[in-house]
């Protein structure tokens, strides 16, 4: 499922204000994904069968509080440190290594070296446009990413990844162009598995190769780049931070104590989040098909139950329609958003006012394990404020799918209900010759 589409529309909702003609064409080109129709999976257990006859009947949508899900990792966002020190290091590089003026462009390098980004291809020097350049291709910025984590990286897959990249045209004639004076780069330094500290020993003991960017080294900025040149290797962002906080006698710098300060004051901060997402979010879910083998066993009683056939094009709540989307499913965890914080005063780190973190935070109760990829599922994140009883009163059921292991008793309740509303109903059995159902 192509779920490329839901952080770009996020971002839309609740940046500026989109008109009435937008969120119709939001709502519209979502429909369109799924063709208008989603389906849910009911079991006639003790403890789901009056309520799920009473949603069908009554045209409700019930949605529960993220923390009752069934997957008590689902919605259960982690923290990660690694990400929030990240975050904050280049304030804290502003705040406490002090390099202005001249020195510019090397602290920018720095950072975005030490914070895994590219450095800028704009300056004059060919070492800082070669890693630019090596950063800005998939293939050699995936290797770089990789290193930069600790991963370890065989010779061949690292030679392999670079002709890859030579494959690419504009990518190879921008390298040769660049190497094209062998006294600046150490090619050899390329295919090395370490090509931060490579490029980090070639500043520091040829300073001079960044004259053609006018910058003149002091013994500050030199130190500096001892420094991060020495942590350069460091498997993690706190490890990379705590090596820095050991040679800060340098500048007189304790970043290990700000470093400190952050975790104490992030940690708090964990438990808050997810009150407020249990306080005012309620989701619930739906699956593109109604004949999923697995989601009749799972959540139909082993097929003993029913599925109801959603029309999303007879639904009237705008607001919940703009909250309709696909889950995203993915191997990694998903995080409390650091888009949430204010990192810009270190000493003071709280959630940020406003709804810039919203889509990222949504994004993340989108966000479960690809385990569960075979649900295909599309979620609804309901305000709480919206609901009633954490209910939504609007008929949108068209038609009913009795499970292949129902028993009479049940599907006479559903025929009685299914002929009351008026709706279509349908019988699914077992394939005798493939692992499929099928309609009668």
């Amino acid at each position: 499922m192509d779920v490329s589409w839901v952080k770009p529309q996020l971002m839309q909702m609740f940046g500026i204000n989109p008109t009435n003609q937008s969120i119709e064409d939001f709502i519209r080109e979502k429909i369109r994904r799924f063709n208008g129709k989603l389906y849910k999976y009911f079991s006639f257990s003790e403890n789901d069968a009056n309520h799920a006859l009473d949603n069908l009947e009554n045209g409700i949508l019930y949605f529960s509080k993220p923390e009752h899900f069934n997957d008590p990792f689902d919605c259960a966002l982690g923290f990660s440190i690694e990400k929030a020190l990240k975050e904050m290091l280049p304030q804290l590089l502003n705040d406490k290594i002090n390099i202005k003026g001249e020195n510019a462009v090397i602290k920018d390098f720095v950072e975005k070296l030490l914070c895994g980004n590219a450095p800028e291809t704009e300056y004059d020097d060919p070492t800082i446009k070669l890693i630019g350049l090596l950063y800005s291709h998939p293939k050699t910025n995936d290797m770089i990413q990789r290193m930069s984590r600790g991963e370890s990286i065989q010779e061949d897959e690292l030679q392999a990844s670079f002709l890859e990249a030579l494959a690419d045209k504009d990518f190879a004639s921008r390298f040769f162009s660049l190497i094209t004076d062998p006294s600046k780069i150490d090619t050899a330094s390329i295919t090395e598995r370490d090509i931060m500290k490579a490029v980090l020993s070639l500043i520091q003991h040829d300073p001079g190769i960044l004259a053609s960017s006018g910058i003149q080294l002091d013994d500050t900025s030199r130190n500096i780049i001892s420094v991060i040149r020495s942590i350069s290797a460091e498997e993690s962002i706190v490890d990379r931070i705590e090596r820095i906080a050991e040679a800060s006698n340098l500048h007189g710098i304790d970043i290990k104590t700000e470093v400190a300060n952050a975790r104490k004051t992030l940690e708090p901060i964990l438990p808050r989040i997810k009150e407020t997402i249990n306080e005012h979010f309620a989701i619930t879910c739906f699956s593109e098909t109604p004949d999923n083998i697995l989601m009749w066993s799972h959540y139909a009683g082993k097929h003993s139950g029913f599925c109801v056939e959603y029309d999303f094009t007879k639904m009237t709540s705008q607001n919940l329609l703009l909250m309709l989307f696909p889950a995203i499913y993915s191997t990694e965890k998903p995080t409390v958003p650091l888009s949430m914080f204010d990192f810009n005063d270190l000493g003071n780190i709280r959630l940020s006012n406003g709804s810039g973190g919203i889509p990222d935070l949504i994004v993340s109760l989108l966000t479960k394990s690809n385990i569960w990829s075979y649900e295909n599922e599309w979620r609804m994140i309901g305000y709480r404020s919206m609901l009633r009883e954490q209910k939504y009163y609007e008929d949108i059921a068209v038609k009913v799918y009795y499970g292949a292991n129902i028993s009479t008793e049940n599907k006479q309740r559903l025929d009685e209900i299914v002929r009351r509303k008026g709706i279509g109903s349908a019988q699914f059995r077992i394939d005798d010759d493939r692992f499929k159902l099928k309609l009668c």
